[in-house]
C-alpha cells in the first residue's frame, strides 16, 4: 500500500513539496474544481489560488490519480475529464492538458491504488479494461468532452454492455 490522500483539496506550495518528497499520492476530484462556486468565499484570495492545484501538483512530482468521488458528485468519468480540461475561471493556469488527465485518470489512479503491474494502460500482461469512444477526447472541446458517451466497453478484455459498465 502507498501513502495516499484524498482530495488535497488545499496544497500550497511547502505542502506540495513534502507531498513529492515523499511521494505521497493525491486522489484528486476534478468536478470540484467546477461544483465548489463557494472555495474563494470560504477560504479566502490568497488560498483560492491553492485550491485544487492538479498542475503544480504533477509539477512538483507529486503521483496523482484522478476520481469522481462518487456519490457527492455524479460518477461520469466524462465529466471529471472535462472539468479537469475545463477549470472554473480562478484557476486556468492549473488547467491539465487532456493528454495529462488522461494519464491521472488510468495509470495514476492504478499506481495510487498499487495496481499498475495489472492496470492502468493496456500493456501485455494486465488486465484489458477499456472503451471504444465515438471521437478523440484529444481533439474535442471541454463541452464535447463532457458529451462523450462510451460505443463499446471492455471489461478483462470482454464487451460487457454499456449499462452494466459504471461510470462510462
Amino acid at each position: 500500500h502507498r501513502h495516499r490522500i484524498e482530495h488535497a483539496s488545499v496544497t500550497p506550495p511547502d505542502c506540495l513539496e513534502r507531498l513529492a518528497k515523499r511521494k505521497i499520492c493525491v486522489t484528486a476530484q476534478p468536478q470540484f474544481v467546477t461544483s465548489d462556486t463557494w472555495t474563494a468565499d470560504r477560504i479566502g484570495p490568497e488560498r483560492t489560488a491553492w485550491a485544487y492545484p492538479f498542475k503544480s501538483m504533477l509539477g512538483a512530482g507529486v503521483p496523482v490519480g484522478l476520481s469522481s468521488d462518487c456519490p457527492v458528485e455524479k460518477l461520469d468519468a466524462f465529466d471529471c475529464l472535462a472539468a479537469a480540461v475545463g477549470r472554473h475561471a480562478w484557476s486556468p493556469d492549473e488547467t491539465l492538458t487532456v493528454e495529462e488527465a488522461l494519464q491521472a485518470y488510468t495509470m495514476g489512479s492504478a499506481y495510487c491504488g498499487g495496481r499498475e503491474k495489472v492496470q492502468g494502460s493496456l500493456t501485455p500482461g494486465k488486465v484489458a479494461d477499456f472503451v471504444v469512444l465515438p471521437d478523440d477526447p484529444t481533439k474535442l472541446a471541454t463541452d464535447e468532452i463532457r458529451h462523450l458517451r462510451a460505443e463499446r466497453v471492455f471489461i478483462d478484455g470482454k464487451s460487457v454492455t454499456r449499462e452494466s459498465a459504471v461510470g462510462v
